[in-house]
């Protein structure tokens, strides 16, 4: 299920776990503790929350990005020990 508002794609917990590879339960302790992580919309009829699916992607393409940044990082470190 997907809501727009304002021309803003909404998606619930459980399709942002599903793109993001984590389980509901820590998309909700994001959300929670770390709203800066990932920001949501609580429905106050039903306390639902509803993330921006831009947000969901960016931070998904974060995550796609690290692992390279970190693979440089070691690879540089290793660099300048042989030096």
């Amino acid at each position: 299920m997907r809501v727009v508002i304002n021309g803003e794609e909404f998606i619930p917990v459980s399709e942002a776990a599903r793109i993001l590879g984590v389980s509901p339960a820590t998309i909700r302790r994001w959300s929670r503790k770390t709203g800066l992580c990932l920001p949501c919309m609580i429905d106050q009829m039903n306390g639902y929350r509803w993330f921006k699916r831009s947000d969901v992607e960016a931070l998904k393409d974060r995550w796609i990005r690290r692992p390279t940044v970190e693979a440089e990082i070691r690879a540089s470190k290793q660099d300048l020990k042989a030096d």
